[in-house]
């Protein structure tokens, strides 16, 4: 297991920007009242493990054996992004900060502003971090706005670059707790484990449907937050704990093959007999944001979203393009988030 410690000892000070030391980055608020802490932050990375269904950020490699993804590495060297969430269950703050990172491990000390949370208030406090992700930071407390992830179908091989993909990593729910010097300004939040957040999916294809092949040069892929998410940190509406809601109404969207190919995918010649592969079983890996929305769906796609048929044969159309992962409703699951599934994708028939 490729694992990281985040040690973070943080001095939440009052101070202007001229006391800033140069290893030591600062992160204000607008608040002009603040509470002094120091903190205390470890965790480690789980692994990314590899499930076989049937039928900006980290620098994450998938080794390939034949079609299917069999294991998943990590290595960084340099910056990483981070979004500190402290919250109770009726208030909570945002902060961001910069992490170095160095051979997949972090450790980090600064400063952290965290308004008008009270010392007591902290007792009872949690911690989340959020690294990772395609995101413009609004400024401390306010929601922030993932985009969608890459709409791109990236072919599956070996030592293909997964960081592409920008993924989420998450830690979350961690207590603070005393730190054991005696000083009631000293707190702890230790256990930290950074998961990733959804699920990377290697799609492979078969055509079991006699009399109907498909010509196919990408997917569409719809619900998964496809028009992103959003981090809401300050409890509210029946929220206790810093919540993703997904954007939009996560309609469907044409996800072109990475490598630019198109695949050619006849049936079988009779009725029930043995699904067909295409030439060279191919398949393709995307990213979805299944924690923020569990009901997706992916189809054959050619060309565009919708409007034009992935079947070569005449007379079959659109309406035809039904397959064995459409309305996916049980991926929000705890057990199956933050894996890689290597996964078969079958024409069916209405």
């Amino acid at each position: 297991m490729k694992k990281f410690l985040l040690l973070c000892s943080v001095a939440l000070l009052t101070f202007s920007s001229c006391s800033k030391e140069k290893d030591e980055p600062i992160v204000k608020s607008n608040e002009s009242k603040q509470t002094s802490i120091n903190l205390h932050i470890e965790g480690e990375r789980e692994d990314i493990s590899v499930a076989d269904a049937e039928g900006r950020v980290l620098d994450l490699k998938a080794g390939v054996t034949g079609n299917k993804i069999t294991s998943v590495s990590m290595t960084k060297t340099g910056d990483v992004k981070a979004i500190l969430c402290f919250y109770t269950s009726t208030k909570g703050i945002s902060r961001e900060v910069t992490l170095p990172m160095r051979n997949g491990k972090i450790t980090w000390r600064g400063s952290v502003d965290v308004g008008n949370f009270t010392k007591e208030e902290l007792r009872d406090a949690k911690l989340s971090i959020f690294i990772g992700g395609d995101y413009t930071y609004p400024g401390d407390d306010k929601p922030i706005v993932y985009n969608h992830t890459l709409r791109r179908a990236i072919r599956t091989t070996n030592g293909m670059d997964l960081s592409q993909f920008k993924p989420v990593f998450a830690s979350e729910g961690i207590s603070l707790t005393d730190g054991g010097s005696g000083s009631d300004v000293d707190f702890d939040s230790k256990g930290h484990r950074f998961r990733l957040m959804g699920q990377f999916v290697s799609i492979s294809f078969r055509n079991p449907v006699a009399g109907r092949a498909l010509r196919f040069n990408g997917l569409i892929v719809s619900g998964f937050a496809t028009e992103g998410m959003t981090l809401y940190v300050t409890p509210s509406a029946g929220r206790t704990k810093p919540t993703f809601n997904y954007n939009g109404a996560s309609r469907g969207f044409f996800y072109p093959f990475s490598d630019g190919s198109t695949i050619d995918l006849p049936g079988p010649a009779t009725q029930g007999g043995a699904a067909v592969a295409p030439a060279g079983d191919p398949s393709y890996t995307i990213y979805v944001y299944s924690q923020a929305q569990a009901l997706g769906g992916v189809r054959f796609g050619k060309d565009a979203a919708s409007g034009v048929s992935p079947f070569s044969t005449p007379g079959i159309g659109s309406y035809h393009n039904v397959t064995t992962l459409d309305n996916i409703m049980d991926q929000n699951t705890p057990a199956k988030q933050g894996k890689f599934y290597n996964v078969v994708m079958s024409l069916r028939t209405r």
